[in-house]
């Protein structure tokens, strides 16, 4: 039973996989009819980077959503410039969007030590 309730939990957390190496933050800005724009901010520790390429992905999963384009800077070493967000532009395909929850996916990895990792972060935001 603790475990079906656990299970449950896990599921209908989404802020609860948080990434140690990376913070992050969204923000949901309303634009002109239906359009939105999802601005991400990435925050790495000291010595880690997050990568261009692949470039990070987004999926959403309610409600539906049309991306009209993703956008972001990169260093001089071609990784993504985290002092300048993410930006996610969006056409709602439905009338007042209240909420928008989905997965964005990225790589990162370590300078010094040459690993890099596979991150997928659930999240939530309201306009």
């Amino acid at each position: 039973m603790l475990a079906i309730i656990l299970a449950i939990f896990l599921l209908t957390n989404p802020q609860l996989s948080k990434n140690k190496y990376v913070s992050s933050d969204f923000k949901l800005e309303k634009g002109k009819h239906n359009e939105f724009a999802l601005i991400v901010t990435l925050k790495p520790t000291n010595g880690i980077h997050i990568n261009s390429e692949p470039a990070p992905s987004i999926k959403f999963n309610d409600p539906p959503v049309e991306i009209l384009e993703i956008k972001f800077d990169k260093t001089e070493k071609n990784y993504i410039d985290t002092q300048k967000p993410i930006i996610v532009k969006l056409k709602s395909k439905t009338k007042n969007l209240k909420s928008l929850r989905g997965e964005l996916t990225y790589f990162y990895c370590s300078n010094s030590e040459g690993w890099c990792s596979k991150f997928v972060e659930k999240f939530e935001v309201k306009p």
